[in-house]
């Protein structure tokens, strides 16, 4: 097998930034964002925290992201 390109590093970043923002969307949704931990995102997501705080900074920085994602 060959070493991976840096666009497949690049679509495994998207993937996982977009798995973490669909999850914790949803859990918002059900939960509200106060109900709603890192922990339980990143159990429902199937990742470590690490790999979560390694996207964002924190649980509000993961807010702003998805509103502006939403705006824009």
């Amino acid at each position: 097998m060959s070493p991976r390109t840096e666009k497949q590093f690049e679509e495994i970043r998207e993937n996982k930034r977009a798995l973490i923002i669909e999850t914790a969307l949803t859990l918002f949704a059900e939960k509200g964002y106060y109900a709603t931990s890192i922990q339980a995102i990143t159990k429902s997501a199937g990742i470590s925290k690490g790999l979560l705080y390694n996207y964002f900074e924190s649980k509000e920085a993961l807010l702003k992201d998805i509103v502006l994602d939403g705006f824009n």
